[in-house]
């Protein structure tokens, strides 16, 4: 209910105020979120950007109201940065929701700047939608993360998949399918085509909305979100079509996408499910055969030790008070 009251009506009071006072611009910070939303934070933040597209319509308008839409940003609030190193630093495993979730991901500095001129080149009512680049696998930016502490993922710092939350998509999305791109002068930065909303219905359930939100009724709110946001389904139908659906999801499902990444782990020496290097990689190539209880590896026999056996500090201590007498 906070999504629906900060956002759709915050949005809206903002906006109609700016509208009043004849502000010149006006610009609305949206995000990949509200493309084929599956929470109702994601669909208010659709209605937020129907919203600016109802106002900028209005006969008489001064103001020129703009949205820009992207994904997530490095290093803001609730990014998932600060996160992964708090536990990295606490010891804590590291906790991913799902081995093949992905997402758009941007620097404050480029989301700023690129806002900025989406800011100055809007002429009012487009939908300026930013390049993000390609999407990183969350897994993938924990193992890198891991390693800039000069730690070993899977070894030295656990990574444990939690299962998506609710409401959680697999992947985002920067476009509906009756959206397309047009080309800016700046290569980073596309209008969205809009799509057509019926002004009269809007309003209607605008004010339904509103009122379902501001009387807590959660029902009646959910169902007015579906009605403004058509493309807003199920997380279970929308992850469906990348997630094979298993009689036991979602544990079945972590466990098959961590088997599908398991090759990369032998390859780099380190064995996802135990944690451990593998044996047939790195360790045998050092010499180090933990498997061998008996003999020493390559590197130990030709320096003569056995590092699976070391001595006790107390009698290496022994040992070398016996020697200085000599």
């Amino acid at each position: 209910m906070e999504a629906i009251k900060n956002n759709v009506i915050g949005t809206f009071n903002v906006a109609t105020l700016a509208l009043y006072h004849n502000v010149r611009k006006f610009v609305m910070i949206s995000t990949d979120k509200a493309v084929n939303p599956t929470n109702c934070m994601g669909a208010s933040k659709r209605c937020c950007e129907m919203i600016v597209q109802y106002l900028s319509n209005q006969p008489g308008a001064k103001t020129e109201f703009v949205t820009t839409r992207f994904g997530n940003v490095l290093g803001s609030n609730g990014s998932v940065i600060p996160k992964f190193k708090r536990q990295i630093e606490n010891g804590q495993p590291v906790t991913v929701t799902h081995p093949d979730i992905i997402r758009y991901f941007m620097t404050i500095p480029e989301a700023v700047s690129l806002v900025m001129e989406a800011a100055a080149i809007a002429h009012g009512g487009e939908i300026f939608v930013l390049d993000m680049g390609q999407p990183v696998r969350i897994v993938q930016l924990a193992e890198n993360l891991i390693r800039m502490y000069g730690k070993v993922p899977y070894r030295d710092v656990k990574i444990e998949f939690t299962g998506l939350r609710p409401g959680e998509k697999i992947k985002e999305e920067l476009l509906m399918n009756e959206e397309g791109l047009q080309k800016t002068k700046n290569k980073l930065i596309f209008i969205g085509k809009q799509i057509d909303i019926d002004a009269g219905a809007f309003i209607t359930q605008l004010r339904r909305l509103r009122d379902a939100a501001l009387e807590n009724n959660e029902q009646i709110a959910i169902e007015a979100l579906h009605m403004m946001v058509p493309t807003f389904v199920t997380p279970e139908e929308f992850n469906r079509k990348y997630i094979p659906v298993t009689e036991h999801a979602p544990e079945t499902e972590i466990r098959n996408a961590v088997d599908r990444h398991s090759g990369i782990e032998r390859r780099s020496g380190i064995d996802r499910r135990t944690g451990n290097a593998a044996y047939a990689g790195n360790e045998r190539r050092s010499g180090d055969d933990r498997r061998a209880s008996g003999r020493p590896g390559r590197t130990e026999r030709r320096s003569g030790t056995d590092r699976r056996a070391p001595q006790p500090a107390d009698e290496r201590a022994r040992e070398a008070k016996q020697l200085q007498k000599v």
